[in-house]
């Protein structure tokens, strides 16, 4: 997190929690946050079949797409187009009876390669060139 980000947390001027990714999917399926109106998703590419392919920035998107009433679709061209096929996107039931992960071995895939939504969710694609940036403590490593 950067300086600037930092302290404007630290004197109240932007909300902010620290939590596991986890619990933010979970608060928001059970309506803590309230409604999510719209939801960035980056990606590499949109697939024939409408399948958002996500970049490196992967985290909760799939969550963000399925929970959002509109979702802008942010296509990264300095992401590489290899990432389709990478992902295994899989969306856990709902506690309390939430089954174990089916992975038994290396290879095995639960999921999808690409975030499956109503296409009439999207309501803009958006095209940037703008790479990942490594955050300030990796760089002081």
């Amino acid at each position: 997190m950067d300086t600037t980000l930092r302290g404007a947390i630290n004197h109240g001027d932007v909300m902010f929690t620290d939590q596991h990714l986890s619990e933010t999917v979970e608060f928001l399926r059970a309506g803590v946050y309230g409604k999510l109106d719209v939801a960035v998703i980056e990606a590499v590419s949109i697939t024939e079949n409408g399948g958002i392919v996500p970049s490196s920035s992967v985290g909760n998107s799939a969550s963000f797409a399925i929970l959002a009433e509109k979702v802008i679709v942010e296509i990264n061209l300095s992401q590489p187009l290899g990432f389709e096929g990478m992902h295994d996107i899989w969306i856990p039931g709902r506690r309390p009876n939430r089954e174990p992960l089916p992975i038994m071995n290396a290879a095995d895939r639960v999921g999808t390669t690409e975030v499956k939504i109503d296409p009439a969710k999207i309501a803009a694609i958006i095209i940037t060139d703008t790479p990942d940036s490594a955050s300030n403590a990796m760089l002081s490593r």
